[in-house]
């Protein structure tokens, strides 16, 4: 059996196992991750402008099909049909779901970037770096008892990207398309049943919070025992993303202008979107790292994984140094969470923690300094998975012509839908 096969036949057994446990299949997201276990930072490539350019081709690709639709519409001969066909397509649900359907399903859209992490093409783009990275000796190793069925959830794990910065899960990608784009439809269903923004908003946050299919449940605590407020987060971050299409939004690090803008009748990318701008940074935050935004843990989970933070205590510490190298305090790790439980002062869902389970909690003080190594306690030291690839299927090659982009993200043939000529 090749490698593809291989890896079908899992994926299919996972997700009878996630529907033997009452899970729906499309939201059975249960892909964790760990920014706790990580080799130096400096190894790590920074992948960040391939998500930008990867959702620059995207978009380019969706204003040049939309304007091509707009085009034929304009031939019709009834004005109110004619005005009523634009102004659909131009519309921000519609524009939202033309661009969602250009990704593959959340958990077959995490496995196709795996892969493109993975590609022989890609490693020759970053030689000699890390750009995704898991170990069998991974924050959930052992975490569960063998007997229970959520193991077969926890069999792929997500690899860790450098994104601007940012350490992430690939899951977050999956999140941020996939769950953001359910976010933004549900508040438009909210805004059309006559709530205001606020009321719409904060109904579709419990909803993927705190409802049946949400963290705290089914793609969340009862798939693995994690409720994550980085995929909350990066939800969050998607939903704004899909908003940021026709208007400007409010991110952490201040607004954002829409991605696309009306020309006439038809549609162009803002001036700031292009191939190099590195338009999408914005939405890459902190928020999405695991390790600095902590998650919530099935209480049976705590001792197994306070111990292995505090076997790591030093190598944690040193991965988030200064920019000096010093260690940071505990003060530092307290603050950041507090920091980021909301997104820049907005509700996001973020759900309590156990401060216990976390850096601040157990890296700090005589039991974290006296842990035993990985060695001496028996466990196989980390294992690095190491390969060249864009933060999804697109990387910044030399020039634009050798950009290795995924079919359905092809570049546009039309200059119009650049957004910055007249």
């Amino acid at each position: 059996m090749n490698g593809k096969r291989k890896r079908e036949s899992v994926i299919a057994a996972i997700l009878l196992a996630a529907a033997a446990m009452g899970l729906p299949t499309h939201e059975a997201r249960g892909n964790e991750t760990d920014q706790f276990t990580l080799p130096p930072r400096e190894q790590f490539a920074d992948v960040g402008p391939c998500f930008s350019r990867d959702t620059y081709y995207r978009l380019a690709n969706l204003v040049e099909k939309t304007n091509n639709r707009i085009a034929e519409a304009l031939l019709v001969q009834d004005e109110h049909e004619r005005e009523t066909r634009i102004e659909a397509l131009r519309s921000p649900a519609h524009l939202a779901d033309a661009l969602r359907e250009s990704y593959p399903p959340g958990f077959f859209d995490m496995m196709n970037v795996e892969d493109e992490l993975r590609s022989d093409e890609m490693r020759k783009l970053f030689p000699g770096k890390i750009t995704a990275y898991r170990t069998v000796n991974w924050i959930y190793r052992d975490v569960l008892l063998p007997v229970d069925p959520r193991k077969a959830v926890l069999l792929f794990q997500s690899s860790t990207i450098r994104m601007y910065g940012v350490m992430v899960g690939v899951d977050k990608l999956g999140h941020f398309h996939d769950l953001g784009h359910f976010y933004f439809k549900d508040y438009l269903n909210g805004r059309a049943l006559g709530l205001d923004e606020a009321h719409a908003l904060k109904r579709t946050i419990g909803t993927y919070t705190r409802g049946l299919i949400s963290e705290d449940a089914m793609i969340g605590a009862w798939a693995t025992g994690v409720a994550a407020n980085g995929d909350l987060a990066a939800n969050y971050a998607g939903y704004k993303f899909y908003r940021n299409l026709t208007e400007a939004v409010r991110l952490p690090g201040g607004m954002v202008e829409p991605l696309i803008i009306r020309k006439g009748h038809f549609l162009a990318l803002n001036k700031h979107v292009g191939p190099d701008t590195d338009f999408m940074k914005p939405f890459v935050t902190n928020h999405m790292n695991e390790a600095l935004n902590p998650s919530r843990f099935e209480w049976s989970m705590h001792g197994v994984i306070n111990a292995r933070l505090r076997r790591q205590a030093k190598e944690i510490l040193a991965f988030y140094a200064d920019e000096k190298g010093n260690p940071r305090p505990r003060e530092w790790f307290e603050k950041t969470m507090e920091e980021l439980s909301t997104y820049g002062g907005e509700d996001y869902g973020h759900t309590k923690i156990d401060p216990k389970v976390t850096i601040a909690g157990q890296c700090f003080g005589d039991e974290a300094v006296l842990a035993k190594s990985p060695e001496k306690s028996g466990e196989k030291p980390a294992e690095k998975s190491a390969a060249a690839a864009p933060a999804h299927p697109a990387a910044p090659p030399p020039a634009p012509s050798a950009a290795p982009v995924a079919s359905s993200a092809q570049k546009p043939t039309a200059p119009s839908a650049q957004g910055n000529t007249p």
